[in-house]
């Protein structure tokens, strides 16, 4: 792929900054590296702000250049930006290379590919626009990772993407809420593996599933948000008189968080409540935890 735009603008706050020093760090940089070379290519393009992000990795990944598989990475991905050359090989061998150092013990399948959306995320957003190529391709990716349904951020990132296209084209607010929700996603995930990006923060309007299907009678469910205490009680007692169990935090064994809360109000992505950034993390473990909103539960309650 050849560079066909000439934008020499730096992007404030998208410097990356590795510390990978565990087997995990390492995988998850790893991941993100491969989901970040995915979202810069997915258009067919690699643009000068998109090489920028990438060079920026490869300074950081300087540091754990004497680390494997940073061994080899790190020498094709310097012949790669000093050329402007990224070829659709070297974006296999990087693929090739995470499913290598992927161990059951860091890392499961919905851990992978949430991992490598979030970095397809940051690739897509590293130069502010979204092309349609670019948003044509992460709607296929999506398509064939339809296993990711009811986990963060795969739910949201579907919603808002199939919300902005009903009239079947982006306009500029549109496509300006896509940016700043694809690289506050992305910021996450950089947080979560050592690298630091100063992008602003933006709010995310929802973490809860979207139209999900909820079976009350033997489940766990746990209850979280900002709604009238009157309201819990209510929920829950219906949850019970169902056969259904209260649980008061959440684990590994719970099937639902209930998010008591307007649906449409805004959560600052690094701000969560602590049963919600539990859940979220839950389920990239495992993918059996579903996060609702309560009004999904009342209609449940309603049609039962």
């Amino acid at each position: 792929m050849s560079r066909m735009e000439d934008d020499t603008t730096m992007i404030p706050g998208r410097t990356p900054a590795t510390h990978a020093t565990t087997p995990e760090c390492l995988e998850k940089t790893l991941y993100t590296l491969a989901g970040t070379i995915q979202g810069v290519c997915i258009d067919g393009v690699v643009n000068e702000l998109e090489w920028i992000h990438l060079e920026c990795w490869l300074d950081e990944l300087r540091g754990n250049e004497h680390l494997h598989p940073f061994t080899e990475l790190v020498p094709v991905l310097t012949e790669a930006c000093a050329s402007r050359q990224l070829s659709h090989h070297y974006l296999l061998d990087i693929l090739w290379l995470c499913e290598q150092m992927s161990d059951p013990q860091y890392t499961t399948q919905i851990q992978h590919d949430l991992r490598l959306l979030e970095g397809i995320l940051g690739g897509i957003s590293a130069d502010l626009r979204i092309n349609d190529l670019e948003l044509s391709g992460l709607r296929g990716w999506l398509h064939d990772h339809v296993h990711l349904h009811n986990c963060w951020p795969y739910d949201r990132v579907d919603q808002i993407i199939e919300r902005a296209m009903l009239d079947g084209k982006l306009d500029t607010d549109e496509h300006d809420f896509l940016v700043d929700c694809f690289a506050q996603i992305a910021a996450n995930s950089n947080s979560s593996t050592g690298l630091i990006s100063t992008s602003p923060l933006v709010l995310v309007n929802d973490v809860c599933a979207v139209n999900p299907e909820i079976v009350i009678a033997q489940q766990r469910f746990c209850f979280t948000g900002h709604g009238e205490k009157q309201s819990h009680q209510t929920l829950a007692q219906a949850v019970k008189d169902r056969h259904g169990i209260v649980c008061h935090s959440v684990s590994e064994e719970l099937d639902y968080l209930v998010v008591c809360a307007n649906r449409n109000m805004g959560w600052k992505y690094h701000c969560f409540g602590r049963k919600v950034g539990d859940a979220i993390e839950m389920q990239k473990h495992s993918g059996k935890l579903q996060i609702v909103h309560e009004s999904d539960l009342q209609a449940a309650i309603d049609g039962d």
